[in-house]
């Protein structure tokens, strides 16, 4: 192709500017919360080391519509004796608030009781929603996500993962944060768009199934979803099993992409802030989750065909539900315009989840809670 000699400068400077702003990869508009009406943290008494449950006391009590914020943390790096040495090489020091919370959970949050395998992630929670009863169903907005360390860590080895012949040694990859170009360095020439968001949300399980379970596997309380598109501005609604709801959440991750193969996703530190609404009287039987731009259902069992019709029928029913469609019409619409992803598979049970357009509706001008053009 020929340029005339008058345009090449301009390409030229075209051609920067545009290498430069794809080198850095812009986070979406954000929108600040009205308020925040409670803080908890993450000390020992408000963590939980693996479970998800309603056999012991809530730990913070909240009512309808309040905004919390909830500090997380992540034990990636802290397992091990040598922790100091770990946190050293990241220059971070050991007097780190973060740390030091990181460290006293170490010592002094005891493990779930339950079999090995069933879960090991630290939680914060349960909180208490007050209002909330079986039979309603509880909308968790989230007005952000929040990193507490410039670090996090992914890992795998032998047995681990979605491939776990590969490896015959435990290997580990850390990557620190470019809070400024929005990235997580993997090396000099490969940086990983920052996305954060909670891997687990959830509620305690109906009293009928277990009065705790593993953090492990997701089920219609939601839990560990590991769901990439739950960043901030997205919405979660799960139906309430106990009064009170007891919901927990923690295993915060920068970045994941879908299936999260390895195991973990990145690990790390976060303070997220989320509000609670409860619908009273509002059947559901399982999950499903709001963004800007997609309604998300999600299929799960411990076998991928089952996990994916569950999925598919989860559509079916949704757009019968909540936009009048035959099951028919629904079934068509799904088979052209919604795609379906394998959301994780290294969680016990595999899960997919389908991707409903709301550009689809043409007409639609609903208002979405999480605007940020103020339309």
């Amino acid at each position: 192709m020929k340029t005339h000699a008058s345009l090449r400068p301009l390409l030229a400077a075209t051609l920067i500017l545009g290498s430069v702003a794809a080198a850095v990869a812009q986070p979406p508009k954000k929108l600040q919360p009205p308020r925040i009406d409670h803080h908890v943290r993450a000390v020992p008494e408000n963590l939980a080391w693996g479970w998800i449950g309603s056999d012991t006391q809530p730990v913070f009590r909240v009512k309808d519509g309040d905004i919390v914020k909830i500090d997380t943390i992540s034990m990636g790096g802290m397992r091990d004796d040598n922790y100091q040495e770990f946190l050293k090489k990241l220059n971070i020091p050991l007097d780190n608030p973060v740390v030091k919370e990181m460290v006293a959970a170490r010592l002094q949050v005891p493990p779930s009781g339950l079999p090995q395998g069933t879960g090991g992630h630290m939680l914060t929670g349960p909180i208490y929603i007050e209002g909330a009863e079986p039979g309603d169903v509880l909308e968790i907005r989230v007005w952000d996500n929040q990193f507490r360390l410039p670090y996090g860590n992914n890992g795998a080895g032998p047995g681990s993962g979605g491939l776990p012949e590969l490896l015959t040694t435990r290997e580990s990859k850390i990557y620190t944060y470019d809070y400024e170009k929005n990235w997580a360095v993997f090396n000099d020439d490969i940086k990983v768009p920052l996305a954060p968001f909670m891997g687990i949300m959830g509620v305690a399980p109906s009293k009928d199934m277990a009065l705790r379970v593993g953090s492990r596997s997701p089920g219609n309380f939601g839990g560990n979803i590991d769901l990439r598109e739950m960043t901030y501005g997205s919405r979660m609604f799960v139906p309430v099993h106990v009064k009170g709801a007891f919901y927990f959440t923690g295993d915060a991750h920068a970045a994941q992409g879908d299936g999260e193969i390895t195991g973990p996703a990145i690990e790390t530190c976060m303070t997220t802030i989320q509000q609670f609404i409860v619908h009273k009287n509002k059947k559901l039987k399982t999950q499903y989750f709001e963004t800007p731009t997609h309604f998300i259902v999600m299929g799960y069992d411990k076998d991928l065909d089952v996990a994916m019709k569950m999925a598919m029928q989860e559509t079916i029913d949704f757009l019968v539900a909540n936009k009048g469609l035959t099951k028919f019409e629904a079934y068509s619409l799904a088979s052209v315009a919604v795609s379906y992803r394998n959301t994780v598979i290294v969680n016990g049970v595999l899960v997919m989840h389908g991707m409903i357009p709301k550009s689809l509706w043409v007409n639609d001008r609903t208002p979405y809670w999480y605007n940020v053009e103020g339309k």
